[in-house]
């Protein structure tokens, strides 16, 4: 019997801190429409910022991106579902049309229900291919006009959390937690501290206005006509149904 995927509610990826989720310009527009607040307010309200990502074991690249967990969950619902970011649209689709079926728990635990309940004709998982890579394409377009922004005031900084004087402290809460996690669960929590570091090292070094440098930009730059509208994500929207 088929089952397609369908969001259990659990949060999972809205409210844990290693689901780190990276914004484009175009949904930051999106999400200022849609919730009636100038991109300036979502930053200083702290809906989204400069936040840190992953690129090596200790080391990170900022990014606009949510804040974590997110401030648009209520009530164990996303309440810009209409408008949610591009990189929200994609989970879980990119994993279960790229990834096979039994290697899905070396991406995600089991405890991810929504993921490996899934059993999919593979009609379905064509259309679910074809609605990931036009959210691809949207994604890669805008994601590079956010970069220049970000380039252009030199927002785009490499943060190496183990060159940090406090580092040898993270590394002490790290050993405490190995004694009474398992490894998979300590390897998240591990993840969330260094994030936690970094994003604390970002709000210490990073003193400019960033929601007015970024709102500023892209009303200058007219980026609001260059971003996907959401009538035309709502059309690809589509696609997976």
């Amino acid at each position: 019997m088929e089952i397609k995927f369908q969001c259990l509610h659990s949060g999972k990826c809205c409210i844990k801190v290693y689901t780190q989720i990276s914004l484009t310009g175009g949904d930051i527009v999106r999400l200022s429409k849609h919730q009636n607040m100038s991109i300036k307010e979502l930053f200083d309200q702290g809906y989204i910022g400069l936040k840190p990502f992953f690129i090596d074991e200790n080391v990170f690249e900022t990014e606009i991106g949510l804040t974590i967990p997110c401030k648009f969950r209520k009530d164990k619902r996303c309440i810009v579902y209409q408008t949610r970011p591009l990189n929200c649209r994609l989970f879980p689709y990119w994993l279960i049309t790229e990834v096979p079926k039994e290697r899905l728990k070396d991406f995600v635990d089991e405890s991810y229900e929504c993921i490996h309940r899934i059993n999919l004709s593979e009609a379905t998982r064509k259309k679910y291919d074809q609605y990931k890579k036009r959210i691809v394409r949207i994604l890669e377009e805008e994601a590079e006009l956010t970069d220049d922004i970000l380039k252009k005031h030199n927002l785009i900084r490499k943060i190496n959390i183990s060159t940090h004087q406090d580092y040898q402290q993270l590394i002490k809460q790290t050993e405490n937690l190995k004694r009474s996690l398992s490894e998979v669960e300590f390897e998240k929590q591990k993840d969330e501290l260094k994030i936690g570091f970094a994003i604390q090292i970002i709000q210490e070094s990073i003193r400019q206005d960033i929601g007015k440098i970024i709102e500023e930009e892209i009303y200058s730059n007219n980026l609001i006509n260059k971003v996907a509208s959401i009538e035309k994500i709502k059309e690809i929207e589509n696609l997976k149904n």
